[in-house]
């Protein structure tokens, strides 16, 4: 017999047949499943990446808009209290400028004369605190005037010894060229040294910076600051001056100054950061004093403007402060990065500016980026190792399935081809329920063709239990493997309980027969005050635990952040933050509140979370009385417990 010839007989057919179609099933269906097993491992790793590099970047931009502000408000603070203290001598202006009007426009005589020049410099000594007269032009000659405002001594006295800076000068200076001053220095018994060319007719006060700003003034009702400009002993100076009128109209110039340096020794102490660069600047870009003493911001400096420096960034800030703004910029500062924050000191132009290490507000949010990456990253090294675990499952129960139906077909053929048994027999084995019975009749009649349809029906009966099995098989692997995830789940949830003589709590969250977004989460914020949060997710399974995971992350983060005093901004902040990137529609229903453990008083948030962004939140407070309980739970059994005491 050649090999066209040869033939296989029904055994042979039954068995390459069912053979063919159960290696052809098992290989579709382990292809899907195990293509479906790879495209959960790569979406699995490119969400979690995704979630880590977005929840860092929006914490660290927020921490960092957080920190600017903060410092924002701490410049315009220190700048507030320097302007009080500028107020003092802008009031002290005032009131001699007053008081010198009024004696240029009285018609009464001077109380006292110079007559034992005990107040010229000339013919006596002049020590701290004592009033001098500078005639100037006028040589010999005493004016009525001067003479009259010496009568302002004992008050001129008490207004200098009422500042604990030194050295302050105070100064009158008349349009007829004379002068009077008082200088407070470091001892009352110190004596006053004058240059040579103040005791001659050259000094002319009408020729001091002050003089002429203050003359500009005229037209006025409030002090104005000078510039930087140099003294007679060629020291850097800084004057509040005002204008006074007689009975014609102007009449001169008084005033106070004071050395940069000296301004710089009470704020120092008083108002400015030592770990900051901090500065002063004036309407005309000059740098009235410095925190550092060398380099682009050198105080004492008449001839620079810092407008018109070559570092564009600090220029363009100076211009701003210059124009008495307020607000910040990123500067660079001899090869190191600052944020430079400034705030208007008075309506006189001068500005406050302090330059804070850009590493020094970054370190923060760097560390929240990272608490919120090594989270994400825990929570995919838990999940990562179970799939390919899962893998090899399928595989070895493929691998299984194909023998059990090898072994199965072999039988089935091999009983199809025995000879006929009895019809009733094989119907009654039937009827007892082994669908391996099989009726092998070659008779070529009715009987052969009843065999042949009662073995189809016993096929197709078996089939299906078969199919029955697996499925049910199926099931009860994914069935464990979401019980491990949902165990994973449970464990991320806080197990021991704050208690206290005040209160006591407790929560637990019921296993369920799948996955769920339910949570609940509790921490000090601070030693008095405890947040207790209880929410679920508006779905189930894996997408919903991750939510819960990131909504629980952003919540807490928050909540930190802003503090007790802000709990609907940090609701809605966290709102904003799931609404935003939620392409799968789900929210949180969560209740936050945050208890006062001294008192009872607990306030809270009750909303949907991530529905919207720009939603503005409530808050209600409630205060707990002794025996209070206050049970919270979900749809899916996660429940929390209060019990006040005292």
């Amino acid at each position: 017999m050649g090999a066209g010839d040869m033939k296989l007989n029904i055994q042979q057919k039954a068995l390459l047949l069912i053979g063919l179609a159960g290696l052809l099933t098992c290989i579709f269906w382990g292809g899907v499943l195990f293509w479906g097993l790879d495209r959960v491992d790569k979406e699995l790793d490119s969400r979690s990446t995704y979630l880590v590099g977005t929840v860092t970047d929006e914490a660290e931009n927020f921490a960092t808009d957080e920190v600017r502000k903060r410092l924002e408000g701490i410049i315009r603070l220190k700048a507030y209290r320097i302007n009080s203290v500028m107020g003092e001598l802008e009031g002290d202006v005032l009131t001699l400028s007053e008081n010198m009007t009024k004696l240029s426009q009285s018609k009464d005589s001077a109380p006292y004369a110079l007559q034992d020049r005990n107040h010229d410099p000339r013919y006596s000594t002049i020590h701290s605190n004592e009033i001098y007269y500078l005639p100037g032009p006028n040589g010999d000659r005493l004016s009525p005037l001067a003479q009259k405002a010496l009568s302002l001594e004992p008050s001129l006295v008490h207004l200098m010894e009422s500042y604990d800076m030194t050295p302050i000068f105070l100064f009158v200076g008349s349009k007829d060229g004379w002068s009077l001053r008082m200088d407070k220095l470091a001892s009352d018994t110190e004596q006053i040294k004058l240059p040579s060319e103040a005791t001659t007719a050259q000094y002319d006060a009408r020729d001091r910076v002050w003089y002429k700003l203050g003359e500009k003034a005229k037209a006025t009702d409030y002090p104005v600051y000078t510039p930087l400009y140099g003294s007679l002993g060629d020291e850097a100076m800084v004057g509040c001056v005002m204008p006074y009128q007689d009975a014609e109209g102007f009449a001169g110039v008084v005033g106070m100054a004071v050395e940069p340096l000296t301004l710089y020794r009470k704020f120092a102490d008083q108002v400015l950061d030592d770990s900051n660069i901090s500065f002063v600047l004036n309407q005309q870009g000059q740098i009235i004093f410095s925190s550092i003493s060398e380099g682009t911001l050198e105080p004492n400096r008449p001839d620079i403007d810092l407008r018109q420096t070559q570092n564009e960034g600090l220029a363009v800030a100076a211009t701003a402060m210059a124009a008495g703004e307020s607000g910040s910029s990123h500067i660079e500062l001899d090869g190191k990065e600052y944020y430079l924050v400034y705030a208007p000191i008075s309506e006189q132009g001068w500005s406050l500016g302090e330059l804070v290490k850009l590493e020094e507000i970054q370190e923060p949010t760097r560390n929240i980026g990272l608490v919120v990456g090594r989270d994400m990253g825990e929570i995919k090294e838990t999940i990562m190792p179970m799939l390919p675990q899962i893998r090899s499952m399928m595989a070895g129960s493929l691998g299984l399935l194909l023998v059990v139906l090898i072994i199965v077909s072999w039988r089935w053929a091999a009983k199809f081809a025995q000879p006929v048994k009895a019809l009733s027999n094989s119907v009654g084995q039937v009827a007892k329920g082994n669908f391996d019975e099989k009726i092998n009749i070659h008779t070529e009649d009715e009987i052969e063709e009843l065999a042949d349809s009662f073995n189809s029906m016993t096929d197709e009966l078996k089939d299906y239990i078969e199919k029955l099995t697996a499925v049910t098989a199926e099931k009860a692997k994914i069935a464990a493997g979401l019980d491990v995830a949902a165990a994973i789940q449970q464990g991320m949830l806080p197990q021991e309980f704050p208690q206290n003589e005040h209160f006591s709590i407790c929560a637990s969250m019921e296993p369920s027969k799948e996955m769920t977004g339910d949570f609940y989460d509790f921490y000090y914020i601070d030693e008095h005050h405890l947040v207790l949060t209880i929410a679920e997710v508006s779905d189930t399974g894996i997408p919903a635990a991750i939510f819960m995971v990131v909504a629980k992350t952003l919540l807490k983060n928050a909540i930190i952040s802003k503090g007790i005093d802000k709990l609907t901004v940090a609701v809605g902040q966290t709102n904003d933050h799931l609404a935003e990137c939620n392409e799968d529609g789900l929210f949180i229903t969560a209740f936050i509140g945050v208890l006062d453990v001294r008192n009872g008083e607990l306030t809270y948030v009750k909303q949907r979370l991530g529905v919207s962004q720009g939603v503005t939140f409530s808050q209600q407070t409630v205060m707990l009385s002794p025996g209070d309980l206050i049970y919270l739970h979900t749809q899916n059994m996660t429940t929390m417990s209060i019990r006040w005491y005292e």
